[in-house]
C-alpha cells in the first residue's frame, strides 16, 4: 500500500470509529449487493445492463435551477445534481464513509489520490474510487470512475464519467425528465 492509501484507511477508519452518521441514511435503501474485487482491467468496461435497448424515463427535480436525478450507487439510492460541467461523479466524505460502513465500498475500490479543480477554480485533493454498479431507472452500467471530494459537505454531481456510458441522453426541460435511448 501507498503512503496515500494508507492515508485515505485512517481517515476513512477514524470516521468509522468516531460513530458518524449520515445526516439522511434513513432515506437510503439498502440492498445485498454481491462483492466485487476492482481491477485495472475492469475500469474501462463499457458493460450495460439488458435494457440498454430500452428507452427509459426518469424525472429530475429542480431546485433553483439546479436539476436533481435519483440515483442508486453500489445499491444504495442517492440524489444526484445532473451535472454535465462535472467531468466525473463526485461524492463527498460523508457518502464515502456511509458506503464504507455498508460494505458497498471495500478497499479494493480505491484506485489512488487526485488533484483536480472544481467550479471556483480551486484545486482540491481527492480520492479515485471503482463504484461497481451505477444505475438510473432500469438502466445500469458497471466499474465506473469517481472521486471522493476530501469535504465532508461537497454536492453529489452526476459527472461525464457516467453520462457517457449511458449512450444518448435528451433532456425534457418543460416536463423535468431525462430520457436515456
Amino acid at each position: 500500500l501507498t503512503k496515500k492509501m494508507i492515508k485515505v484507511i485512517l481517515i476513512l477508519l477514524i470516521f468509522i470509529f468516531s460513530n458518524c452518521k449520515h445526516p439522511e441514511a434513513k432515506k437510503f435503501e439498502r440492498n445485498n449487493g454481491s462483492s466485487f474485487k476492482a481491477n485495472s482491467d475492469n475500469f474501462n468496461s463499457n458493460e450495460l445492463s439488458e435494457n440498454e435497448d430500452q428507452t427509459t424515463s426518469i424525472s429530475m427535480r429542480e431546485e433553483s435551477g439546479v436539476y436533481f436525478v435519483p440515483i442508486e450507487i453500489n445499491g444504495v439510492s442517492m440524489e444526484f445534481i445532473f451535472d454535465t460541467g462535472a467531468s466525473n461523479i463526485s461524492i463527498s466524505e460523508t457518502e464515502a464513509i456511509f458506503l464504507w460502513k455498508q460494505g458497498k465500498l471495500t478497499e479494493n475500490d480505491f484506485i489512488g489520490e487526485v488533484e483536480f479543480t472544481d467550479a471556483n477554480g480551486d484545486i482540491s485533493e481527492g480520492t479515485i474510487v471503482n463504484l461497481k454498479s451505477v444505475k438510473i431507472g432500469d438502466r445500469e452500467v458497471f466499474n465506473v470512475k469517481a472521486s471522493i471530494v476530501h469535504n465532508q459537505i461537497a454536492p453529489l454531481l452526476f459527472g461525464q464519467t457516467a453520462m457517457n456510458r449511458f449512450g444518448k441522453i435528451t433532456i425534457d426541460y418543460n416536463n423535468n425528465e431525462i430520457t436515456f435511448n
